[in-house]
């Protein structure tokens, strides 16, 4: 009787826990899809409203002037990984794991991106004097510009409200600041002011979004001036980011020195029809950024109880992504033509060509943002910056050769070869990296054949016969 009694305890107890683990994962998931919506209301309405006044100034600006601001961007933005040192998922994943050094950790992520920023800012201005000397309006550019990453460093707020899956107040803080930098744009546009007050008014949203970062992060019960700065968790922090932030660093290289490389073999309209095409096909890589960004941190909790469960649902997230960038490539490359001529009218027409082929590099770079939380989860971050500096050695030497014969469009078949290689091609070459090459090629591979598709017809016919 006693024996009984005690299987029958054993099966309760361990009926209780398989339930409590069934409406904690059901509860996690609620957060994740709430967590993802407000992410992307935040994103379309911020690239949505964005990329409208983009077009206005393009138009307004001709593509010459458009083309000086882009090649100012895509400058800037190669000092920038300096100030972003590749932390987010690293201090995202810290955060999760580790709740009660939370000051600890944002204290050493924010004295990092600081640090960096200002290293930046110095090189950013130095190297421009040199680059394009007796260019005064370009300098000023680029200084404003710089600047900026400098209250950037307070996005670390964000990375915090992203591992609790609350990031609805960091979508409070953004949009306030979107609206009124995209009221001042509105304003310069009817007025016909001058280049310059467009990279102040951008420079305005980012010393308002860390405002309003500062002031929600209060409002929930913390202060910045309880963050501490500890030695030992600033030097974890940067060895374990410093992978990333090299991999980071060589994705700008081949995602912006096209622009840069353009700017100096042809020139800054080249620049601006290019930039025209690739803010185009950019537009929508805050899809897979908000959905890997969301479920980070369930993949690691995850990963910790139950492999076969962490591994399904990574299958299913590169799913997600070949489902996506496929279709977006479809849809936009046979609209290029028209879609262009529309939005910037015909001095921007060339720019068509170029958008039918930089598109499909959707396809790889929403597997890549799927496989870097395969990468972070694993701690295998150095091969991100192996597999991405073979993408940017390609991407530059394609670009020597392509750019002088085809301009811009030798520009986007070159990145298009580097995303290729970078995100999906180079993993078949690692064991380490192998296991992610198999998930990426299946979810490629189902996404062509249309697997769920054809499955869900048969389970129609079985139902109906």
């Amino acid at each position: 009787m006693l024996i009984c009694t005690k299987i029958k305890g054993k099966v309760v107890l361990k009926l209780y826990y398989n339930l409590k683990n069934k409406l904690g994962e059901k509860e996690n998931s609620r957060k994740i899809l709430a967590n993802i919506s407000w992410l992307f209301l935040d994103k379309i309405f911020r690239v949505g409203l964005n990329f409208a006044i983009t077009v206005l100034i393009a138009r307004y600006l001709g593509a010459q002037n458009f083309g000086l601001w882009n090649y100012v961007i895509a400058f800037v933005a190669l000092f920038s990984i300096l100030s972003s040192l590749g932390l987010d998922s690293i201090v995202t994943r810290n955060l999760v794991k580790e709740e009660g050094l939370k000051e600890e950790i944002l204290g050493a992520a924010f004295i990092l991106k600081l640090s960096g920023a200002s290293l930046a800012l110095i090189l950013s201005v130095i190297t421009i004097f040199f680059l394009r000397p007796g260019e005064q309006l370009t300098f000023y550019l680029v200084l404003i510009t710089a600047t900026s990453l400098l209250f950037q460093s307070f996005d670390v707020i964000d990375y915090f409200f992203q591992s609790k899956l609350q990031s609805k107040f960091v979508v409070y803080s953004r949009n306030a600041a979107f609206l009124l930098s995209a009221g001042v744009k509105f304003a310069i546009l009817y007025f016909k002011g001058p280049l310059i007050l467009f990279v102040v008014a951008t420079l305005f949203e980012v010393v308002l979004t860390a405002v309003f970062l500062i002031i929600v992060y209060r409002r929930g019960g913390g202060s910045v001036l309880q963050w501490k700065v500890k030695i030992p968790v600033v030097k974890k922090l940067f060895l374990d980011s410093y992978p990333l932030a090299l991999a980071v660093m060589v994705i700008l290289i081949y995602m912006r020195t096209d622009q840069i490389m353009l700017g100096s073999m042809i020139g800054d309209k080249a620049v601006g029809i290019f930039s025209a095409a690739v803010r185009l096909s950019e537009a929508w890589y805050f899809i897979p950024s908000v959905i890997t960004n969301s479920i980070l941190p369930a993949l690691i909790r995850v990963k910790e109880i139950d492999q076969d469960i962490y591994l399904k649902k990574l299958q299913q997230s590169f799913k997600i992504m070949a489902v996506l960038g496929i279709s977006t490539a479809i849809i936009i490359s046979f609209l290029a033509a028209p879609i262009i001529k529309t939005l910037y009218g015909p001095e921007f027409e060339e720019a068509a060509a170029i958008l039918a082929v930089h598109t499909w590099t959707s396809v790889f770079v929403f597997l890549g943002f799927a496989s870097g939380n395969w990468f972070v989860v694993e701690n295998l971050q150095k091969y991100v910056f192996y597999r991405t500096l073979a993408g940017a050695v390609i991407n530059v030497s394609l670009n020597f050769f392509l750019i002088p014969i085809y301009g811009g469009l030798g520009a986007a078949f070159a990145t298009l070869i580097s995303q290729f290689v970078a995100s999906y091609f180079f993993n078949l070459f690692n064991s380490k990296t192998y296991p992610v090459f198999i998930m990426q090629t299946k979810a490629l591979v189902q996404v062509v054949i249309l697997k769920d598709l054809f499955d869900y017809i048969k389970s129609k016919k079985k139902i109906f016969s």
